[in-house]
């Protein structure tokens, strides 16, 4: 066998292929890290079978990699927020206008909404 992370299953050890390299050019220089087909079939099983129990854990206002959520879904909500909070007579709340912007180079910073 191979070096690797090995996960015990219920008939045998399967042993994680390696991973292909390749750059990309478009739009910008990336290095892109690919996992053999059948990996990807026992992710993809794992996923399945995990993501449900882990997703019950999650708190409502979260967005990225779920099913009829997004990008999208993540700017309604944040608007609602704000016109709620502009419209009541409580002070200013906070945001968090990086993560609108495509997670800026600057990074992550809360920022006062008035």
């Amino acid at each position: 066998m191979g070096s690797g992370i090995s996960v015990v299953s219920k008939f045998r050890i399967l042993q994680w292929g390696g991973y292909r390299a390749f750059w990309i050019y478009d739009p910008k220089k990336r290095l892109i890290r690919a996992a053999p087909f059948r990996d990807r079939v026992v992710h993809h099983a794992l996923y399945r079978v995990l993501a449900p129990i882990v997703e019950r854990a999650y708190i409502a206002d979260t967005y990225a990699c779920l099913v009829g959520r997004g990008s999208l879904a993540a700017v309604r909500r944040y608007e609602q927020v704000v016109r709620r909070q502009r419209g009541s007579r409580l002070q200013a709340g906070w945001g968090w206008p990086s993560m609108l912007r495509r997670f800026g180079s600057r990074g992550a910073s809360f920022s006062r909404m008035t």
